[in-house]
């Protein structure tokens, strides 16, 4: 869940020219999405139809979140951030309270408190909501999802590990803060390793006893990890651990929202947020039930109309509820 660039709201989609000598008149029957700051972003035919049908089928108001992870020149909502939070709030006005909704979710990611708030803003107006994935919610994403009641994946989608992504200004890249984290407790966990064979090796080479044997084993150990230990930062150790700490109680917090128990919600955030080798890690369905969560497949009637959805779906950057 990195910290993203900041973004400007969703462009409309410009209207077919007005012919000469009339006056362009606004098609009341065309499909909208309401996004942050208010300005309405007509839908294509080709988009429109399907997402129509879509919202019979699940017979819930339907809410997208779409952001333009194809087009990053587009200008337009690329991640999950304060942008987004405030057309989920505004999408919620039109809303009856206390109906459940269904969210239309792909994302890559971004804040994890902006994914957290909006989360829980639906879950206060609404009570509940479902999530479908079509194809991707990573990273924030997830953790926006771990507040629904039920998540729906289509064949192809998959959610992704918690773990926080921070800046690297030295690669100039972002890094999973696990990779700082696990470093300690890899670090801890070798040099118990090797006071525990070196000190088999001593005694048999030596036939010592232990006691004679450890002080000399113990100061081996320390002097051979004292370099890689000095390398680690001992503030910014703790700022991270923080931040890691940080999106899995948000995680728990979300959870609990959405009607899993204490426990429960405990473990499969410390799962999502320590329990994955890299951030990319695909959490598709079957993981997704491993880890806890209350997921599904796409029912088949929703597959086709998700198909023709994502086609057409993918470059237009969509927050809001669907009007």
């Amino acid at each position: 869940m990195a910290t993203p660039e900041p973004v400007r709201g969703p462009v409309p989609v410009e209207a077919a020219p007005a012919q000469p000598g009339k006056e362009a008149q606004p098609d009341q029957k065309a499909a909208r999405v309401s996004p942050y700051p208010g300005q309405e972003t007509v839908l294509p035919v080709a988009l429109a139809k399907p997402l129509r049908e879509l919202e019979k089928l699940i017979e819930q108001p339907l809410i997208l979140i779409v952001q333009d992870t194809a087009n990053a020149t587009s200008g337009c909502a690329q991640s999950f951030d304060n942008h987004v939070r405030d057309a989920c709030t505004m999408a919620l006005k039109g809303c009856e309270p206390k109906r459940p909704v269904t969210v239309l979710l792909h994302s890559a990611g971004g804040q994890a408190d902006a994914a957290f708030q909006a989360a829980r803003c639906i879950q206060r107006h609404c009570g509940s909501f479902s999530v479908i994935v079509p194809r991707y919610a990573k990273s924030a994403a997830t953790l926006f999802a771990l507040g629904a009641s039920k998540i729906y994946l289509n064949d192809v989608g998959e959610l992704g590990p918690l773990d926080v992504q921070l800046f690297d200004v030295d690669q100039e890249r972002y890094a999973s803060g696990l990779d700082e984290v696990q470093s300690l407790e890899r670090l801890h966990s070798q040099a118990l390793s090797m006071l525990d064979s070196t000190m088999q090796l001593l005694v048999r080479r030596t036939g010592k006893r232990t006691d004679v044997l450890l002080p000399h084993t113990i100061n081996y150990v320390t002097h051979f990890m004292r370099p890689l230990l000095e390398k680690i930062d001992a503030v910014h150790y703790t700022a991270t651990a923080r931040l890691l700490r940080v999106a899995e109680m948000y995680a728990v917090r979300l959870m609990e929202g959405a009607g899993y128990s204490s426990e429960h919600a405990e473990q499969s955030a410390a799962d999502l947020t320590h329990g994955y080798p890299e951030h990319g890690f695909a959490v598709d369905i079957g993981e997704a039930e491993r880890v806890g969560l209350r997921v599904e497949s796409v029912p088949d009637a929703q597959k086709e109309l998700l198909g023709q959805i994502m086609q057409v779906l993918e470059p237009l950057p969509l927050v809001g509820r669907l009007t």
